[in-house]
Order: C-alpha cells, then structure tokens, then sequence
C-alpha cells in the first residue's frame, strides 16, 4: 500500500511539472502572438461557449507534419514531455488516424465556442494546430442572421482610414488568405445604405478582371456594411515615391512603366466597355501585388477604391464636378464641365504614365486655377485649334495666360518616342478627340506586350430562340458597339422567365400596374431621371420572384426600391421621409430602410442592369437622326409597356426594338428600317409576337384607367405623343368591332324600314312609330359617322403615301410582314367600306319606302273617306 501511494504521488508530481514546462515553453517562444485573437475591430464579440454542435467531419493531417510527431510544443527541447500517444488505430472512428488527426478531430467540436482559444494556450504546437484552415474549412462566413461570422476571421489591425470607412486587415481561417475588410456606417436613422457604397458595390459586382480589386464577400446586417476584398500591402505611390518626398522618388524602367500602363488600360478598358467611370483614378488607388518592392517584373497592378464610380449611359447626361484628385483632374472639369464622358479617365491614366516615368507627380496645383495654369505652362495654352469648344466653357476667362508648347523630350527625357506619341494622345485637350482605352491598347507603343483579347464578345442567343443579324454599320463608333455587346451579355446572364403572380397569393397584374403609375409619378413630381422608375421597377420584379410579400407591403417593397435606385443613379437623390409623405405616411423612413437590407441582401447587391431605356438610347444613337417625335413616341410606348406584367417574359432589347419600330411606322410609315434591324440584330421573326402583343397595349391605351403616363405625354415638350394614334390596329379587335358596327347598322335600318311599313296597319305602334323614327334617325346618322371615321383611320397609311407596298420594294428581309399586314389592311378596309354601302342602301331604300309608303296611305284614307260619306 504505502509503495502504491508513493508511486501515485510520483506521477502526480511529474504531471504538475509537465504543465509547469508547457506554460514556461508558451511564455519564452509566444510572446510576440496574440493570446486570444480580437476579432471585431471596434467591439467584442461574445461567442457561446455552451452550445457544441455536433457534427461528423473528416480531417487530413495538416502538410508538412509527420504521423509520428507529438502533440505538445518545442519537439526536440529537453524540457518538453517525452511521452508520445501510441500509434493506436481506434475503429470506433470509422477511419485510420494518427495522433495529429485525434486532436483536430476533438478540436472540430470546439471550433463554435471559446474553448478552441483556450486550446492555444496549452502549447505551441496546439496553437499552430489550431490555426489550421482545414480544421475552421466547414466555418461558413455569416451567420443566419446575415452578419458576418467572425469565428473564422482574425483582425490584424488597421490597415488606413477615409472618409468613406475604415479599412481593416483580417486573415480568413476557413482559407488562410489574408484579406483586406472595408467597414462601412450604415445610418438606421438617416438614409441607410451610403450612396457611394451602393455605386461601387453595384459596379464591382458586374465586373470582373484580373486587374482590377475584385469582391470576395459582403455583408449588411445590424446596420452595419462590411467588404471584404483580397489584400495588397503596396500601392504604386509607395512603389514610387515611399517616403513622400516632395522632391521625386524612384524613376521605373520604361519596360516596367509599359508593362504597369498595359494593365491599367486594360483594366480602364473593361470598365468604359459597360459603361463605367472610375473618376478617381491616381497612384495611392493602384494595387502593385508583388513579393518584393525591388522585383516588379512579375507585379500585378490593380485598380482598387470605386467610392466614386459612375454608372454612365447614352446619352452622355450631367454629373458633379467634385471628382478626381485635383493632381489628375482633367481640365474640362477644371473649365466647369459638367458632362464629362470617358475621357476624363484617359487624362489621369496620361498624368500617371508621366509620374512613373519621371518619378514624382506631373501637375502638383494647390487650387483649380493653379493647376489650370501648370496644364497650360507645360502644355500651352488651348486654343480653337486644339479645343473649338474652349472660349464657350463655364470657367473661361479672358486673362488667361499665352504659355507655347513646350518640347515634349525635354519635359519626358526618360519616355521614347513611341512613349511620347502615346502620351501626347493621353493628354490632349479635347475629351472627343483625346484617345480611347482600346485605341490606346492598340498603340505601337505596345508593340512587345501580349495581344489584346478580342473586344466584341459574341452573343449567344440560341438558347432564347432569336435569330442574330450581325450587321455593323462602319460608322457606328466602336464605344457604342461595345456598350451594346456589353449590355446584350448582361441580359443573357440576369434574365429568365419571370412569373411570381403565380405564387404571390394577394397580388395581381393591375397591382404592379398601379405600382409602376405611381413610381412613375413620383419619379416625375421629384424631376429625377427617367431610368429611376425603370432600376425600380426591375429590382421589385427580381425581389417578388424570390420573396413572398403581402399585398400591404407591395407599396412599400416599390419605394424601398425606388429609394434604392435614385441613390445609384440621380445625382441628388430623394429621402426616404419624401418617400413616406409620397405614400401618405403609410409607412415610416424606418420601414424603408429594413426593407433596403432585406432588399439588398436579396438581390446581392446587383443593381447595374440593362433595362428597356437604355436599348431605346443606344438604337437612336446608332440610327440615323430621328424625328423627336418619334422618339417621344418610342419613349410613351417603352412606359407603357413597363406597366404591363406579360412583357417581363421579353428580353429588355427586344421590347425597346419593338417600341421603336412601332414608332417609326406609325409616323414615318417605316416598321423595320434596315438601321434598326443593323443596330437590334432582331429580325421580325425575332419580335412578331412581342410586337402584337405592344399593338395590343397601344391601342387600348385610351381605354387605360391608369393616367399618369398618358398625362406626362400630353406636353408639349413631349410633342403630345398621346395624340398620334396607331397607324393600323393590326389585330382581331378590329374587325370584330367592324363586324359588329355592321350588324347594329342592319339591325337598326331593318326595324326602322319595319315600323314605317305596318306601323299604319297596327294601332299599337303608332306611338312608337312617331317617336321612334327620331331617334332612329339620329343613331343611324351616327354609326354612318363612325364608319366613315373608322375608314379614314384605316386608309390613313394610303393617304400620307407611306404605305407598307412601299417598304416591301426597300427591303426584302421584311417581305412577309408587309403582304401579310397589307392583306388584314386591305380585308379591314373591304369590311368597313361594305358596312358604309349597306348604311347608305338601306338609308336610300327607307326613304323611298317610306314616301311610296306614305302615298298610298293617303289615297287608301280618301278612298275610305268618300266610302262612309256615300253610306251616310
């Protein structure tokens, strides 16, 4: 017994020394690691230690430990136990493992709770097993709630600060990447989602290029927007000049200048492509990811910080001129500017080739006018030769400074001749004459870089059934050819085959229509733009496919995202306390924006798509000039269908084409002109059914108990487009109502004939003889009337000499369209002018009838009259 106990004490005492060892061990090599890792940057995230999840997982032993090793920390140090766990092979748990695995394994149900932190404390080796991706890989990013799941992230400090939010520096555990974490406010008691955060969030989601900072996570939940993208440590400023002299820093070599200009452009060139303006383009925003600062061969340049991304169109429309660094602001900004194009990223593309070349920055100005007058030192003054438009900017003034052109080798020494050529191009003065970002590419200066991948993508459309007339006119610039290839790609990928009224159980077709009245109403009471209301109504028609919502929440889905859609695209956009006095205060800015998190978490922030208007822009500005009033006409038409739920199964372009071309033809005459089908790539094959089906609404526009369109298009500054009436109502309508004009018209002048034939004979209809002929009279004047406007509307085409005969002999592709519509055209007519015969026949009969009629009554009544007089 007593040598029992002593033995027992034996151990007990070697234990207690072992743990001694193992807490000294962690404290001598540890000590510059984090004990327990802080997670939230700004506040402490308490994890539930209670809850174990249990789960089944399987583990691989982490790369580069043997199966032999133990578990504890400090491997050959002497102080360390010697004890080893027997290579024991337990069946219990279903596979082989060795000593490593049986740790992961115990500690995969720890990885929820705070325990695996304690964990870290028992050894080194422990806490390097505990960083393991493979043992936090089944960590998911957020949690149910939408919040970010901060388990399997690792703050690592601040990495800077801005106005827009500040960025953090946090290594993923499920991955083991370092990643880069912007955290933005979002103000629950203002506007909720910042607008810059929403462009650029909306814009990265739709691009995706090597060179450029690509989205690898966000998360809005509890008021609060994080980011997260891949980390860079070194931008080109600090490449360049890391020290901020103001004297100069380091002068790259031209083939390292090319190769980092190639890939700016490159990236640049995506961007302009969709329609995109990063306007804030300078060093500090250029990520250089390389190894080593010395080694820039093999670096990777990337665009990062979109806060001040556009979304541009056509037409080219009106932006705020508080953008872009004041160093590498282009100088029709500088001249008051306000719509810019493109080109104002070329400019600062130019001012940073220069930088990198001569190592510091090319225009350093303290102001606007300051930086005017080293624009023009350096590269003289502007005159009408290199900029027609200068003397009628809204900053042009009269005392401006003569400065001569400089000799360019002087200014660039370190820059060749090709160089030179290209940034002359880069930083010319007129932003329609300075050069693109393809063009660019193409410039011989990049002789030696990889060729550029072709730009006009092909559009697969077998899949939707249309037939692709590839057709290019030779001068449609290659900006538009490409913005449209863009726009055709974008709504391949987001469309499909919407029909959420079959689910939505309280919501039917007139109440989107009267949602869409009434964004439309308030799009036009606070003069926002017009593609607002269509943003809008496409983000409630992709919120309703996924989301089930009650008829008292339909109004206030379509302001949420009428909210959502003026911060990406007005300039000033509207509040939500407008939004909520717009509805009556049914509902309050608080129900807004929790309905702009459930909104934007829904969509996924994939706000920059493709909508009807934007096809109806691009085909006129690809066409040849159009009347305005046909324009307007297309524009009233694109609204109306926008109203209609059945037009969500058609692809945006092809609603637009069909707007158009209902347009044309009825007031030009011309349905498929050749430079719309060039322009579309839609053959009438393509549109037919759709095209009915815009005939249809436009006809019985009048018969529309919804006003706020017809209205908006009874201006003048309109051209009254709800005054042109269809062309030819080419559908059964027609002549089902002319069918039924000509049966109330025999009809009418039958009972008519009738009671001027017996009314005589029977005592009874005698009243209704007298006082039925008026009014029979009146009403048959009346349909005689009417089908005599009814011919006139339908020989209106033959008329004005436009006729579909006409456009058959200009083009042959549409040959079916024009005989078939010419053949309903004609057999409408025949119908019509056969009614009209009938009326005035039946017309001349009753009339003579009635005077035979009349005569012979008189003699019938003297006969009887002379008869009673002889028998008295």
């Amino acid at each position: 017994m007593v040598s029992t106990s002593t033995n027992r004490r034996k151990r007990e005492r070697d234990v207690s020394m072992h743990s001694t060892d193992s807490y000294l061990s962690h404290n001598m090599y540890d000590t510059d690691e984090e004990k327990v890792p802080v997670i939230d940057p700004s506040e402490r995230v308490e994890h539930r230690s209670t809850k174990i999840v249990r789960r089944e997982i399987v583990i691989a032993s982490p790369s580069g430990m043997d199966d032999d090793n133990d578990c504890s920390a400090g491997g050959d140090d002497p102080r360390t136990n010697k004890l080893v766990l027997p290579e024991t092979r337990p069946h219990h748990l279903g596979f082989d493992v060795q000593p490593v695995d049986i740790i992961l394994h115990v500690f995969s149900f720890l990885v929820y709770s705070d325990d695996v932190y304690q964990m870290q404390l028992v050894s080194k080796r422990w806490r390097e097993l505990t960083s393991t991706p493979s043992l936090w890989r089944m960590l998911p990013d957020v949690t149910a709630d939408g919040s970010i799941n901060w388990l399997n992230f690792r703050n690592l400090g601040i990495k800077n600060k801005g106005t827009e939010g500040t960025c953090y520096r946090c290594f993923q555990r499920s991955t083991g990447r370092m990643l880069a974490m912007k955290r933005a406010r979002v103000f629950p008691k203002g506007e909720g989602v910042p607008y810059y955060m929403l462009r650029e969030l909306a814009v990265l989601q739709g691009i995706k290029h090597p060179n450029i900072a690509s989205l690898e996570m966000i998360s809005l939940a509890n008021d609060e927007l994080h980011v997260f993208f891949p980390f860079v440590d070194k931008t080109l400023h600090e490449i360049i000049n890391p020290t901020s002299d103001p004297n100069g820093g380091r002068i790259l070599p031209e083939h390292q200048v090319r190769r980092f200009l190639h890939q700016l452009l490159d990236a640049i060139a995506h961007c302009h492509r969709r329609g995109v303006l990063h306007r804030n383009l300078k060093p500090k925003h250029l990520l250089i990811d390389t190894d080593s600062p010395d080694e820039l061969d093999n670096a990777e340049l990337r665009i990062s910080d979109f806060a001040l991304v556009r979304a541009t169109g056509i037409p080219r429309r009106t932006y705020t001129m508080e953008v872009v660094t004041l160093w590498y602001r282009p100088p029709e900004i500088l001249m008051g500017v306000r719509s810019y194009s493109p080109a104002v990223d070329i400019w600062s593309i130019g001012c940073i080739f220069a930088e990198m070349a001569q190592g510091k920055p090319l225009f350093t100005g303290i102001s606007e006018i300051d930086q005017l007058f080293q624009i023009f030192s350096k590269l003289s003054t502007p005159t009408r030769d290199t900029w027609p438009e200068f003397t009628t900017l809204p900053n042009y003034g009269f005392d401006f400074p003569n400065w001569k052109r400089r000799p360019w080798a002087r200014l660039f020494p370190n820059i060749s001749d090709l160089g030179l050529d290209l940034l002359s191009k880069l930083l010319t003065y007129n932003p329609d004459e300075r050069i693109s970002a393809e063009s660019a590419l193409r410039h011989p200066y990049f002789s030696g870089s990889h060729a550029f991948p072709t730009l006009l993508p092909s559009i697969p459309m077998i899949n939707m059934g249309f037939t692709l007339q590839r057709v290019y006119e030779s001068n449609i610039p290659e900006h538009i050819n490409l913005f449209h290839s863009y726009l055709r790609d974008s709504e391949l990928a987001l469309w499909k085959d919407i029909k959420y009224l079959s689910r939505q159980k309280t919501l039917r077709p007139i109440h989107r229509s009267m949602l869409v009245d009434w964004l439309i109403e308030v799009v036009d009471v606070f003069e926002m733009c017009l593609r607002t209301a269509f943003l809008a109504v496409h983000y409630t028609d992709r919120f309703l496919d996924t989301v089930m919502v009650k008829k008292a929440m339909f109004q206030l889905l379509g302001a949420t995202c009428l909210h959502v859609a003026s911060k990406c695209e007005d300039v000033s956009y509207i509040g939500v306390e407008d939004l909520s006095m717009c509805a009556d205060n049914v509902y309050t800015s608080v129900d807004v924006l929790k309905m702009e998190e459930q909104l934007l978490n829904t969509l996924n922030f994939t706000l920059a798509v493709p909508t009807v208007l934007d096809f109806l822009n691009i085909y006129q500005k690809m066409m040849p000039p159009l009347q305005k009033r046909t324009a307007m006409l297309a524009q009233y038409l694109a609204e109306l269908a926008l109203q209609e739920y059945r037009f969500l199964r058609y692809l945006p372009s092809c609603v637009a084409t069909c707007c158009l071309s209902l347009a044309l033809y009825s007031i030009e005459g011309y349905p498929m002109t050749p430079e719309l089908q060039a322009a579309s790539r839609y053959a009438y094959a393509d549109l037919k059914e759709c095209l009915v089906k815009l005939q249809d609404v436009y006809s019985s526009a009048h018969m529309n108990l919804l006003t706020v369109v017809k209205k908006r298009y009874t201006d003048v500054d309109r051209c009254q487009a709800l005054t042109i009436l269809p062309a030819v109502a080419v559908t059964r309508s027609v002549g089902l109502a002319l069918l039924v004009l000509f049966l109330v018209t025999a009809v009418i002048s039958i009972m008519y004939a009738f009671l001027h034939t017996v009314g005589e004979f029977f005592p009874c209809l005698n009243v209704l003889q007298r006082h039925g002929s008026k009014f029979f009279y009146i009403l048959h004047i009346g349909l005689v009337a009417a089908t005599i406007a009814t011919i006139s509307i339908l020989l209106e085409p033959f008329l004005v000499g436009t006729n579909f005969q006409r456009y058959c002999k200009a083009n042959a592709l549409d040959r079916n369209l024009s005989s078939t519509s010419c053949l309903k055209l004609q057999g409408y007519t025949v119908i019509a002018l056969m009614a009209l015969t009938m009326e005035v026949g039946l017309s001349v009969y009753m009339l003579v009838l009635g005077r035979r009629i009349s005569k012979k009554h008189v003699a019938v009544y003297a006969r009887l009259v002379k008869a009673r007089k002889k028998n008295y």
